[in-house]
């Protein structure tokens, strides 16, 4: 970001223009991405986990060994 006139805040748009970034998370991968591509990156999604549900998470028993 540049100082404007006045001491105002100018962001630059074209920021990340010429750079790809993954991202590898699940969650909002969406609002990252876009936020990334309005500053001119190229974004490759690439998830490493996936979020499963179980039944501890659910509200069930805890897993038993």
């Amino acid at each position: 970001m540049d100082e404007g006139p006045v001491g105002t805040v100018v962001e630059t748009i074209e920021a990340l223009a010429g750079y790809t970034i993954g991202i590898t998370a699940a969650r909002r991968r969406k609002e990252l991405g876009a936020a990334l591509e309005r500053r001119g990156a190229k974004v490759v999604y690439a998830p490493a986990l996936q979020i499963v549900p179980t039944t501890a998470n659910c509200g069930g028993p805890p897993n038993a060994a």
